[in-house]
């Protein structure tokens, strides 16, 4: 064994070494290393480095089940094959053939064209560029630049190298080498340092460099633009395209047609000019011929921009520069939410009936957000020692005892500031741990919960989606709809009735155990259910297309009717033997 590792040391050595070499030669080749680890035996993770380690900790690799490298490669492999096969669906069919022949490029490249790249390799760059690609939008991956990728791909070896335990997020990494690349900018520029107008000539005005201006306007739109994906080429066809960047991010954009302005969209795209660029926009466009719609957007603004002034003088004394955090999230209404990754956002619940909105003002929203930290740390160690009936009192949620000393709540739902009863140093399964009854809706979504402890009854609706429950233990009663859709509850418990609709679609769900009523419709398409149990009743519609559902022995009564796919033909005679009507699907 020693022996081994020494071979495999020097291998190693000369390896880096020629690593060291071949970067003199920009691109000849684009990823030196096919592993980053060789090993013998069952492997952990101090037997891994560089881009290895980062996707094992990235996407959980099972590494107790390996024996060396290579059982990562081929688990990354079938990885890779999950995601070239996916169907990338969007909301318009350009959207979809878009995505089709963007994807295959890359596809093709990373997986044939370029065999330097290992299996683990492949893997953090086409989860990269397609993990955000959803069904019910339109964005797009971004354009393949083998250069950049090459770039991109070394960068991280560096940094994995020099801090094995870094998480790089490879789509954003190589999206702002892209950006500093189309930008034209220096070595040790920033992005984020730009701030101003960038004009993307159409292709009357540079025909020459056309399809890389196309790419380059997709590139710098937002990401509510539609120029960001398929109207980029139609629209740079007719006429300039101008964005300005504040710190490197889109917060305007004009469109031409010809030498006259079609619009002006902020970042909502909304047909809004945003008031607190208003003046910006306006310096930008004096002079130059506007279209009847550009017209009205501008006039509109200004409309909007006298309505917001008026309303500060109104609100704020001294001027919203000079107020306070408080006074402004006071007056705002004013709370914060995480974004996918875990950065705070702020948000108003204000509706104003002149039509502006809480994004209209200029406000600090760092100092905002700090206030806010600092609000809830000192509520956190407020209720450091608290009870759980105090917990509950202090974010709005009734409770009271029951004569055995059980909790009965009036809901259950993450706190209303957008913190989580985690950030305020909570531990959940301790605070439901002795409530017994719901009397309204529970809201498990995001929580910490893995145990519902000695809940027997929620009143409301019950939402699973996104929850860590797995486990229903004592809970029997559920008095409106269930959405297990996507949840990690595998075991029903002692659940009795559902008095809505469930919905069990993605869930892990095998079998419905001691369930005996759904009241309302339930939804098995795309489940794992098998067996529905002892379930004797669903009273709405009872939806089985393209569902695993075998075992129907105890179910007596479906109040509307059902469906299944015609290769369903053992579940449609079980359903027909039952005297139910059938829709059949796929005739």
């Amino acid at each position: 064994m020693e022996m081994d590792y020494c071979n495999f040391s020097i291998a190693n050595f000369k390896i880096n070494k020629n690593l060291k070499e071949n970067k003199q030669k920009k691109y000849n080749n684009l990823s030196p290393l096919r592993c980053d680890t060789v090993s013998f035996g069952a492997l952990k993770k101090a037997q891994f480095s560089g881009i290895d380690l980062l996707v094992v900790n990235k996407f959980k690799a099972p590494i107790e089940k390996f024996n060396s490298n290579v059982d990562l490669q081929n688990w990354c492999k079938n990885k890779v094959k999950n995601i070239v096969n996916k169907d990338y669906q969007g909301r318009q069919q350009e959207t979809v053939v878009q995505r089709k022949a963007m994807l295959k490029e890359w596809f093709d490249y990373v997986q044939k064209e370029n065999d330097a790249y290992s299996d683990s390799i492949s893997l953090l760059i086409l989860d990269g560029i397609t993990k955000d690609l959803k069904p019910n939008e339109d964005s797009l991956p971004p354009v393949l630049n083998k250069g950049i990728l090459a770039d991109t791909i070394s960068q991280i070896q560096e940094k994995t190298k020099a801090n094995p335990k870094l998480d790089v997020n490879f789509s954003k990494l190589y999206q702002m080498n892209l950006q500093k690349s189309m930008l034209n900018m220096e070595k040790g520029e920033n992005i984020s340092d730009i701030t101003g107008w960038v004009i993307i000539p159409s292709k009357e005005n540079d025909p020459e460099h056309f399809e890389k201006n196309v790419e380059k306007l997709k590139l710098l739109s937002h990401d509510n633009w539609c120029t960001k994906s398929f109207n980029a080429e139609p629209y740079l066809s007719k006429g300039d395209f101008h964005v300005y960047l504040e710190n490197g991010k889109p917060k305007l954009g004009v469109r031409f047609v010809g030498d006259e302005i079609q619009e002006i969209q902020g970042e909502k795209n909304n047909s809004k000019i945003p008031v607190i660029y208003f003046d910006v926009a306006m310096e930008h466009v004096k002079d130059k011929k506007l279209s009847e719609r550009a017209f009205r957007e501008i006039r509109h603004g200004k409309y909007l921009k006298e309505k917001v002034e008026k309303f500060e003088k109104k609100m704020f004394k001294n001027g919203i520069e000079n107020a306070t955090p408080e006074e402004i999230v006071k007056i705002f209404n004013i709370k914060v939410r995480k974004d996918k990754i875990g950065n705070l956002q702020l948000y108003s619940r204000c509706k104003f009936k002149e039509g502006f909105a809480f994004e209209d003002f200029k406000i600090d929203k760092k100092k905002i957000i700090k206030y806010l930290k600092v609000k809830a740390d000192e509520l956190k160690e407020k209720l450091k020692n608290a009870s759980s009936e105090e917990i509950f009192k202090t974010f709005g949620i009734d409770v009271k005892k029951d004569n055995d000393g059980f909790l009965i709540i009036s809901k259950y739902c993450p706190p209303r500031t957008g913190f989580s009863y985690e950030d305020y140093g909570i531990d959940e399964n301790e605070l439901i741990k002795n409530v017994k009854i719901i009397e309204d809706f529970a809201l498990f979504a995001d929580s910490k919960i893995t145990d519902l402890g000695n809940l027997q009854t929620i009143g409301g609706e019950a939402t699973f989606y996104g929850s860590q429950v797995t486990d229903l233990s004592n809970l029997q009663t559920i008095g409106g709809n269930a959405d297990f859709r996507g949840s990690q509850v595998t075991d029903l418990g002692n659940l009795q009735t559902i008095g809505g609709n469930a919905d069990f679609r993605g869930s892990q769900v095998t079998d419905l155990g001691n369930l005996q009523t759904i009241g309302g419709d339930a939804d098995f398409s795309g489940s794992q259910v098998t067996d529905l149990g002892n379930l004797q009743t669903i009273g709405g519609y009872a939806e089985f297309c393209k569902s695993n559902v075998s075992d129907i022995e105890n179910l007596q009564k479906i109040g509307i009717g059902c469906s299944a796919d015609i290769s369903q033909t053992e579940l449609i005679k079980k359903l027909e033997e039952k005297g139910f009507e059938v829709d059949i699907e796929n005739k």
